[in-house]
């Protein structure tokens, strides 16, 4: 109980700029990801979705729960078609965690 009487302290100018830095190229990454995903007919199909998360091989479980964070935030992205494409493009048994943990992480 003694730490949440404490004031945050400021943190430094280094630290800062950094942060700053980082949500920009965060930003411009996640737009620049949405409109090459979107112009490469990503998200036009269950299947071709599920075709590229299925070709990310051991980075497909992670590339999921990235897009379902991502579609919680750019509405271009829907629902619907990232929740199929995550079942039909990983293992049935792993299937229902990687979907939970997915919007467990999205969730505000």
């Amino acid at each position: 109980m003694a730490g949440k009487n404490r004031q945050m302290q400021a943190v430094s100018p280094l630290l800062q700029k950094i942060i700053n830095w980082s949500s920009a190229l965060g930003a411009l990454g996640t737009v620049a990801f949405c409109i090459w995903a979107y112009f490469a007919g990503i998200l036009q199909s269950k299947e071709t979705l599920s075709a590229f998360i299925h070709q990310a091989g051991i980075w497909g479980p992670p590339l999921f729960i990235f897009l379902q964070i991502l579609q919680t935030v750019v509405p271009i992205i829907p629902g619907a078609l990232t929740s199929v494409a995550g079942v039909s493009s990983t293992a049935i048994s792993s299937a229902p965690f990687i979907t939970i943990s997915a919007l467990s992480l999205a969730a505000p």
